[in-house]
C-alpha cells in the first residue's frame, strides 16, 4: 500500500479527507438544509472525504461508499481514522511485540505517525482511558492518500 498522510486541508483542494465535529451530523442529499436527510451520521471524528464543495456546503463520502452533503461548519481537519475491522494494538511495529488491546470495527483513532505497514496511534476507551500502540494501517481508513482514490 503506497499511503501518504494528508496535510492539513487546502480549502480548494478536492478530493481530501475531514473529520466530523459532532456526535449527530445531518447528510443530506443535497447542498442545504432544505433537502431531505438521508442519514444521521453518530461516530464523532468520523473521517469523511470531501469529494466536492458548494458554497457552504461539502459533498462526502463515508467510508462504506455513502455520498450525501454535510455543511462545512460540522467538519474538522483532526488526524482521524476508523477501523474497518477489528484490529490488535501491538506496543510496537512489530506482531512479535506485546499485545496491548484488541480495537473492535468502527472505532475511530487518533493517527500519530503512518508508516506504509504500521501506524501509530491512540485510542480512547469509553471509560475516557487512553492507549498509544501501532495497528497495520491497511485496517484504517480516512489517514491516507489512497483512501480518497
Amino acid at each position: 500500500m503506497n499511503c501518504t498522510m494528508l496535510a492539513k486541508s487546502n480549502a480548494s483542494i478536492v478530493p481530501r479527507i475531514a473529520n466530523l465535529k459532532s456526535s449527530k451530523v445531518n447528510l443530506h442529499v443535497g447542498p442545504g438544509i432544505h433537502y431531505p436527510i438521508d442519514w444521521v451520521l453518530t461516530l464523532k471524528h468520523m473521517p469523511v472525504i470531501i469529494v466536492s464543495e458548494f458554497g457552504q456546503w461539502r459533498r462526502v463520502k463515508i467510508c462504506d461508499g455513502t455520498i450525501g452533503w454535510i455543511h462545512k461548519s460540522l467538519l474538522s481537519c483532526k488526524k482521524k481514522a476508523i477501523l474497518l475491522n477489528d484490529a490488535v494494538l501491538f506496543s510496537s511495529d512489530s506482531e512479535g511485540s506485546k499485545k496491548l488491546a484488541q480495537i473492535g470495527k468502527n472505532v475511530v483513532v487518533e493517527i500519530i505517525k503512518r508508516k506504509d505497514i504500521w501506524t501509530k496511534i491512540i485510542v480512547e476507551t469509553d471509560d475516557k482511558d487512553k492507549f498509544t500502540g501501532y495497528v497495520k494501517t491497511r485496517s484504517l481508513w480516512g489517514c491516507c492518500a489512497d483512501d480518497i482514490k
